[in-house]
């Protein structure tokens, strides 16, 4: 609800911008959780909706293709669009749909992993992106070499 009303004060003010709004993988898990979101969802007028990004966060390594399928489809009619946030290695992207998520956001926030292996562990990244046919995004990008990386 603090993203919508944010949301209206900028588009108030003539400001044109999209919010990207975090959910973590439980609250959309949980039934009682996940009905709650879902109808705050609704509540908030179309027209603002359609600035929303809805970014899934913390997503388990054992979640399965088909609860991933069924949560990004219940967010997809909520909002602009549905990312999905993955560590460098996008061990988290197996479970993900091709078709089902508009964007994929490495958190290059890992500083223990050297310049060398970086841009490998990103081309794989990109590799496993393009098989989901998603865009790509990046965060936490603070060297030369992930700039790079990402780029």
């Amino acid at each position: 609800m603090k993203a919508a009303e944010s949301l209206e004060r900028l588009q108030t003010q003539g400001e044109k911008s999209v919010v990207v709004v975090p959910v973590g993988y439980e609250t959309l898990n949980a039934y009682p959780f996940r009905g709650h979101y879902l109808s705050l969802l609704r509540r908030i007028p179309e027209d603002l909706r359609s600035y929303i990004v809805l970014q899934l966060d913390n997503i388990p390594q054992h979640a399965s293709k088909q609860r991933m399928q069924l949560l990004q489809t219940d967010m997809r009619g909520l909002c602009r669009a549905v990312a999905l946030t993955s560590d460098i290695r996008g061990a988290n992207l197996d479970s993900v749909s091709r078709g089902n998520l508009h964007a994929c956001v490495v958190d290059f926030s890992d500083a223990s992993i050297d310049d060398d292996t970086m841009v490998g562990l990103i081309n794989r990244f990109a590799d496993k992106v393009g098989g989901i046919n998603c865009a790509a995004m990046a965060d936490g990008v603070s060297n030369r070499a992930a700039l790079c990386a990402a780029i």
